[in-house]
């Protein structure tokens, strides 16, 4: 009965202090579905609007973001509501009429509730408190220790930067100094295992190590892209003596999560297509993606991959699209994947775009119907992007001057006015000739750049007659010239 009575009592209590908590308004729905946060900025910092961006789930940069923003009230705090979440999401604060980031990629979780503040009285660094906001710190701890390590080598000879020619001395010193940072990143880590769940401490460890594989998987392959062959044998030795990423034994349920690990996946599979090859295929690389992996982790890593803006022959982008969806599964990376299909197919029709120029005056594609369009997409700061530029100025533009029914629009994807301005009169990114035309400071948020989902430069786009004539092609100067040629005559 002592027990029966003390259960009922109980029961009691949590039937009698239930609706109190609803009507008199304890912590709402975010402490068990979404997150909540609480930001004040510095005083130096003005701002009309901040704009939390939330990713539920990684595909590919901020694809799929959502957009939260909200003025400060009469004390100076930003508050955010967050929907409600079913797993970690990712979230980066954006000033007003900003593309830089006063904090990127922080993770958060379901029933988080952080507050943001700043310490005036001498680091002037972010300071978290609240539930959750310990991986918050970490995260933090973290970025710093990254940039301490950069200059604490610098005093290790056996860690210190030197310029040395492409060669296995100079690969062999990115993997120590990859590893000196990645360790010492492990052993911070650690120190917080017990203070966060499990999940977020196995997703950091992944993103760490998965971090130093990417970047050695990178340095590999374009390091032997640039010697002779006798060197890149001996490089391609050193590639397959490195671990795999399962030494680190991530699970694929947590492995899908962290943008690091897919990363390391793509970068993988292309030094090994390089090697094979001594080149590196939009479908060579692809059909290595989707042999080598299986289930979730394929899904996520294709559409990664797919998502990253990679050029190709004619219709090849197009061609590996259609592929994907035959068995991608994954209901996000799905969508994404159909998106990008129905945007770039042969003959899709093209967004309808009405962008002004330098002068103001607005160029549309109603009134660009009967010409065949050859579209760049870039931002300032792009080296890609001025390569690019650079050999369809030398390949391609003294080929097709005179040609009349032949457009190049360079679409710029900077929020500055200004900041587009000063790198058109720069003459790097753009060629001659070009309509030159501006995404009015929406950038990567205008709706032509959402529909067509870009977030990687230099991106190139052929429409004729208003329709799609080629996706992500090769943007070699040679091949282009040779794809204009085509849909002239098609």
């Amino acid at each position: 009965m002592r027990t029966l009575r003390i259960k009922i009592t109980v029961a009691f209590i949590i039937l009698l202090f239930s609706p109190l908590t609803a009507v008199f308004g304890a912590k709402p729905v975010f402490e068990q579905l979404g997150a909540y946060i609480e930001f004040s900025l510095p005083g130096g910092i003005k701002t009309d609007t901040l704009t939390l961006y939330l990713i539920r789930e990684y595909s590919f940069n901020y694809l799929g973001r959502e957009a939260i923003s909200t003025s400060a009230d009469e004390k100076g705090i930003f508050r955010f509501t967050l929907p409600a979440l079913e797993a970690p999401g990712r979230i980066a604060f954006h000033l007003n009429n900003s593309k830089s980031s006063l904090m990127d990629a922080y993770y958060i979780e379901p029933g988080d509730s952080v507050f943001i503040s700043y310490d005036l009285s001498g680091s002037g660094k972010q300071v978290f408190t609240g539930k959750g906001s310990v991986k918050f710190t970490c995260k933090l701890e973290l970025e710093n220790l990254q940039k301490r390590g950069v200059n604490e080598m610098q005093k290790i000879p056996d860690l210190r930067f030197m310029i040395l020619k492409p060669g296995i001395e100079h690969i062999e010193l990115i993997y120590r100094r990859l590893d000196y940072i990645a360790q010492r990143q492990l052993s911070l880590l650690d120190t917080y295992k017990s203070s966060m769940s499990l999940q977020m401490y196995e997703l950091f460890n992944a993103d760490i190590n998965a971090y130093r594989m990417e970047r050695k998987y990178f340095n590999t392959w374009y390091t032997a892209s640039s010697v002779n062959d006798s060197l890149r044998n001996e490089i391609h030795q050193l590639f397959k003596s490195l671990p795999l990423p399962s030494v680190y034994q991530v699970k694929d349920s947590i492995a899908w999560q962290s943008k690091n690990y897919l990363a390391a996946l793509i970068q993988k599979a292309t030094a090994e297509i390089y090697f094979k090859h001594g080149k590196r295929s939009l479908t060579n690389l692809y059909q290595q993606l989707k042999g080598s992996l299986s289930g979730l982790l394929r899904d996520k890593v294709v559409t990664a991959f797919l998502l990253s803006n990679p050029t190709g022959e004619y219709g090849e982008f197009e061609m590996t699209l259609k592929d994907a969806l035959s068995y991608v599964k994954h209901p996000s990376s799905r969508n994404l994947l159909q998106s990008q299909y129905h945007a770039f197919a042969e003959k899709a029709p093209a967004f309808p775009f009405d962008l002004p120029d330098p002068e103001g005056k607005h160029y549309r594609l109603a009134d660009l119907q009967d010409k065949i369009l050859v579209i760049d997409f870039w931002f300032n700061g792009c080296s890609g992007c001025i390569l690019a530029a650079k050999d369809i100025e030398t390949h391609v533009i003294p080929y097709f001057k005179d040609n009349e029914r032949i457009k190049f629009i360079s679409i710029n994807l900077d929020r500055n006015k200004d900041t587009w301005l000063k790198a058109l009169s720069g003459g790097k990114y753009t060629v001659s000739g070009a309509v030159n035309l501006f995404t009015e400071g929406l950038a990567f948020d205008h709706p032509m750049i959402k529909f067509y989902n870009i977030q990687a430069c230099p991106k190139l786009l052929i429409l004729k007659n208003g329709f799609v004539f080629a996706a992500n092609p090769n943007a070699e100067g040679r091949y282009l010239k040779e794809l204009i040629d085509r849909a002239i005559s098609l």
